[in-house]
């Protein structure tokens, strides 16, 4: 009899719900998919915050532009030839500092220098036929004076008196067209002396020469070749070229860290003085244009011997105050 209790025991809580039977546990369907359901969301809603997240990454504020900037002069020039001829002397090399009006080539052009003797001497003559002619017109002035003194007092025909006047408004007329040669003749000379001069080749104001001719000496220049570049050390800036969706976090006076690739150690700092009016296509690759906008920056404390186009890296603190460091107004003009 016992056994048997015992065994419709075991039946009745192998039905009941949340029991063991034997060693495995029972679960109800309902609970587990309730379960699942809760994972499920779970999820979903770690997915939709993992983008959010990466939206506002995006979108947000990074609070500084990084970039390689190229070191430039304001005060830039290109020596041109102005008057042909060929190369004979340079007086200073590539590297050293120039003042203001100092000769920095000699150009020879002799065939320059004939035409202005020859000019020179054709006005020396003309000159000379001048004073003559202004001479000869006075005097025939009071010749003609005289002749009609004698013609009114019937001493003289009226023929000689007509040959009189005729004389006198034929010189006159010979003596205008000589001033007007040696007016022409002056013109003539003083061109051919600015030509003279220009075979001098002179620096603009104080810079440093860029390059070196030296092995173009005894060659022939025509008009407009370039000779020698110059830049003024003290107008030197960093120039960098921000894309167009970056320029508008940028503003005038913004700070800068600058660090030369020459100089890596050290670190110099500046702000932005310009954003350029306008964007510049600039090639990538091969039919591949990326349009980017010049963005100028003035550094505080430059190393002595830096050199013009030297490459620095730079980082922009977007979030920075407004323009605090004075500048030269003359060397960016």
């Amino acid at each position: 009899m016992d056994l048997i209790q015992r065994k419709v025991k075991n039946m009745t809580d192998a039905k009941a719900p949340g029991k063991m039977q034997g060693n495995a546990p029972t679960e109800e369907p309902m609970l587990f998919e309730e379960k699942t359901e809760k994972k499920n969301k779970g999820w979903w809603r770690l997915v939709w915050v993992a983008g959010l997240c990466a939206v506002v990454f995006f979108f947000w504020p990074k609070g500084e532009i990084r970039g390689d900037a190229v070191l430039q002069a304001a005060k830039f020039v290109k020596l041109e030839v102005a008057s042909p001829g060929v190369l004979k002397e340079l007086l200073y090399e590539k590297g050293a500092l120039v003042k203001k009006g100092a000769i920095v080539a000699r150009f020879e052009n002799p065939e320059i220098v004939r035409n202005l003797e020859e000019k020179k001497q054709s006005l020396e003559i003309a000159s000379h036929d001048k004073v003559r002619l202004q001479s000869r017109a006075e005097f025939l002035q009071k010749e003609k004076e005289r002749m009609s003194i004698l013609y009114e007092n019937g001493a003289a025909g009226r023929a000689l008196c007509e040959k009189a006047d005729f004389e006198v408004l034929d010189t006159k007329e010979e003596l205008a067209g000589k001033e007007q040669e040696i007016q022409s003749l002056e013109g003539e000379i003083r061109f051919l002396k600015e030509r003279a001069e220009a075979l001098e080749l002179k620096a603009p104001f104080d810079g440093v020469l860029l390059n070196d001719p030296k092995d173009h000496l005894g060659g022939f220049f025509k008009e407009g070749d370039l000779v020698l570049e110059m830049a003024d050390p003290g107008s030197y800036f960093l120039e960098l070229l921000v894309p167009e969706k970056d320029v508008k976090e940028i503003k005038v006076g913004n700070k800068v860290q600058a660090s030369f690739y020459a100089y890596p150690t050290r670190r110099i700092t500046g702000e932005v003085v310009r954003v350029a009016p306008r964007t510049i296509e600039q090639v990538e690759k091969v039919f591949k244009i990326r349009r980017v906008i010049s963005c100028e920056i003035r550094l505080l404390d430059l190393p002595t011997d830096i050199r013009y186009g030297m490459q620095a890296s730079v980082r922009i603190d977007t979030n920075s105050p407004e323009k605090t460091i004075q500048y030269r107004k003359d060397a960016v003009t």
